[in-house]
């Protein structure tokens, strides 16, 4: 039996999340839609972002910029406890909180010396009543691993 984690004496779960999917699927959609990515982050969303940097002290900034499809880069240094990869997640998930829209999807990966967090966070018709948008942030966070 392949275990989920260490110590996994089941190896299967007691359900699925399918009642998650049809909202899941809205973002999914709406992340499709031409010029969903809404313009100036650097305006919009930075603020929040380095409002929060100031007062807590598990990331360094070094960097922060749009890329050519208007993704938010945000180049961290990580001031936590080498390989605690839990206490980054909560913190990288914090940070994100402050700039999160009603759906939001974060995706954690490694990348050799770094982990980076992709999300996009935005809103649709049915949650707001603003038009559809949304941002794509990555978090790039060195240090960590």
């Amino acid at each position: 039996m392949p275990e989920r984690w260490e110590g996994d004496e089941r190896g299967h779960g007691v359900g699925d999340a399918s009642r998650l999917r049809p909202g899941a699927e809205e973002l999914v959609a709406a992340m499709a839609l031409p010029d969903w990515v809404a313009e100036q982050p650097e305006v919009h969303l930075s603020p929040h972002l380095r409002g929060w940097l100031a007062h807590h002290d598990v990331f360094a900034l070094e960097d922060a910029r749009s890329d050519e499809s208007g993704a938010y880069i945000i180049e961290l240094s990580w001031q936590g406890r080498l390989g605690d990869l839990g206490g980054l997640r909560a913190a990288a998930f914090e940070l994100l909180g402050q700039v999160a829209e009603t759906a939001t999807y974060v995706r954690q990966r490694r990348d050799e010396d770094r982990v980076l967090f992709e999300a996009a966070t935005g809103m649709g018709g049915h949650d707001s009543p603003f038009a559809p948008h949304g941002h794509v942030i990555v978090l790039d966070v060195r240090g960590a691993l």
